[in-house]
C-alpha cells in the first residue's frame, strides 16, 4: 500500500513540474525569431558587398535535456520575396550566454549569424559566403522570416517592420558630436509604459544637424515636422525617473546647433504605441551631422535601449508565431 501512495505521489509530483516547466514559455517548442521593430544601422566600407549581421532567436526546448537544435535553412525575404540573406546546411544554434542557462531553462536566447546580401552554406568544415547580387543596397527592409529546424520549414511575417540601412563613415573626418545617453520618460506613475524617450548629446557649436535614423512601425511621415523637440539645457535630472513633460522647441531638419550640449526627445505616439506596443523596440538612433567646413559624420547607431515599451509583458515572451496560412 506504501509503495502505491509513494508512486502516486511522485506521480502527481512529477506531473505539476512538468507542467510548470511547459508554462515558462506561451508556445511549443521550437526556434522563434525575437519580435525586434524598428530600424538598424548597420556601418559598411566603401566597396562592401556583404555584411555580416545577427538574427537574434527564443529556443523553446521540447523538453528539459534535449540538446541545443541544427537549422537546416533560413531566409530574410523582403516585399518583393527576394532573398537579401541565407543560410543553407547544417548551421547548429549559436548561444551567446550559455553560461546563464541551466539545463531546466525552457525559454532560451539563441543566435543565427547572417550576412545581408549573402548566402551562407554550413558544412563540418566551416562555413562559406557568397553574394547574392554584385552590390549592396543601402537599405533592406525585412517582411519575411523562413526556418527550417527539426526538417519543419516555418515561415515568420514580420511586414516590413524591421529594416536595415547601411552607412559608410569617412574615418578622416572627425566625428566631434557624440551621444552621451538615453532615457524614458513615463505616463504619470505608471513606469510599465513610456511615453518617450530623451537622447542626450555633446560637441561643437556650430555644426549643423542633417539628419535622424529613427524609426518604428507606426510612425507617420510627418513625425519628422512637430514631433520631436529640442533642448540646449544639459540637465536631465529633472527626467531622472520622473513623468515630467518633456520642455523643448520643435525640431527642423537641417538644424544649425548653437550649444555644446543637445537633448533630443522622441515621442511614442498612440500609432506607433499600437503598431509597437507588443514588440522589443529598437531605440539606438544614429545621427548625421555636417562640421563647419561641410564634412559629413555619424554619432550614435550603437548606443541606446531596446525592449518592449509594455513593460508589463517579459522580454523573452516577445516572439514572432509561425504563419498559419
Amino acid at each position: 500500500m506504501k509503495k502505491w501512495v509513494v508512486f502516486i505521489i511522485s506521480s502527481i509530483t512529477v506531473l505539476i513540474l512538468l507542467l510548470w516547466w511547459h508554462n515558462e514559455a506561451p508556445v511549443s517548442g521550437g526556434i522563434y525569431p525575437e519580435k525586434h521593430t524598428g530600424l538598424e544601422m548597420v556601418v559598411v566600407d566603401d566597396g562592401d558587398i556583404m555584411v555580416p549581421i545577427t538574427l537574434p532567436v527564443r529556443w523553446i526546448k521540447s523538453y528539459p535535456w534535449e540538446k541545443v537544435p541544427t537549422i537546416y535553412e533560413v531566409q530574410l525575404i523582403d516585399e518583393g520575396n527576394d532573398i537579401f540573406a541565407s543560410l543553407t546546411g547544417e548551421y547548429k544554434l549559436q548561444i551567446p550566454y550559455p553560461e546563464e542557462s541551466k539545463w531546466y531553462d525552457r525559454n532560451i536566447l539563441g543566435e543565427i549569424e547572417l550576412h545581408l546580401n549573402g548566402a551562407m552554406v554550413a558544412e563540418e568544415w566551416g562555413i562559406t559566403t557568397n553574394a547574392i547580387e554584385s552590390t549592396l543596397e543601402r537599405e533592406f527592409l525585412l517582411n519575411r522570416i523562413t526556418l527550417n529546424s527539426k526538417n519543419k520549414r516555418l515561415d515568420f511575417l514580420i511586414e516590413n517592420n524591421y529594416r536595415y540601412e547601411l552607412i559608410t563613415q569617412d574615418t578622416e573626418v572627425e566625428s566631434q558630436w557624440q551621444m552621451e545617453g538615453l532615457q524614458y520618460l513615463f505616463v504619470e506613475d505608471d513606469y510599465y509604459v513610456a511615453t518617450g524617450f530623451i537622447v542626450r548629446l555633446s560637441g561643437s557649436k556650430g555644426h549643423q544637424l542633417e539628419k535622424i535614423g529613427f524609426w518604428l512601425p507606426g510612425m507617420s511621415n510627418e513625425y519628422y515636422d512637430g514631433s520631436v523637440l529640442y533642448s540646449y539645457n544639459p540637465n536631465t535630472d529633472q527626467y531622472n525617473n520622473s513623468t515630467s513633460e518633456f520642455k523643448g522647441e520643435v525640431l527642423k531638419l537641417p538644424h544649425k546647433i548653437d550649444a555644446n550640449s543637445l537633448l533630443i526627445y522622441f515621442p511614442f505616439t498612440k500609432e506607433i504605441m499600437t503598431a509597437s506596443g507588443d514588440s522589443l523596440v529598437r531605440l539606438k538612433p544614429y545621427f548625421q551631422f555636417t562640421d563647419v567646413h561641410g564634412a559629413s559624420y555619424y554619432a550614435g547607431g550603437v548606443q541606446g535601449s531596446g525592449g518592449p515599451l509594455n513593460r508589463s509583458v517579459p522580454w523573452n515572451e516577445h516572439m514572432y508565431l509561425p504563419n498559419r496560412d
